[in-house]
């Protein structure tokens, strides 16, 4: 780890992404992550030992060290999972959403 701030940034990260895609939840954040079905990888998700390996498997990922850079999914209908995850800058993660035209689309299913 670079420094104790930034594991800490890290490890805050790892709590929003569980909190806002456990089942049930009623958070603001809910609607877009865990009423849509999203989830963290279920390993992860399993106390103190699942935060351990989520960040583990973090800090494998190019750009983990640099605080500026945020943890983005790259499907954005996908989970928090191997193979979906990296570090963007902030502009790149606000692009990579869902678009008006596809929460439309979904309105009109």
């Amino acid at each position: 780890m670079p420094d104790i701030d930034h594991r800490r940034r890290l490890l805050n990260r790892i709590s929003a992404c569980l909190t806002r895609c456990r089942p049930g939840n009623t958070t603001k954040g809910a609607a877009n992550y865990a009423a849509r079905g999203i989830r963290v990888y279920e390993p992860w998700t399993k106390g103190t030992e699942g935060r351990r390996a989520f960040l583990t498997y973090l800090v494998t990922l190019p750009g983990w060290d640099i605080p500026a850079l945020e943890l983005d999914r790259e499907k954005t209908d996908g989970n928090y999972e191997p193979g979906n995850l990296r570090f963007v800058t902030r502009s790149f993660n606000m692009a990579n959403k869902r678009s008006v035209r596809d929460m439309q689309a979904l309105l009109d299913l």
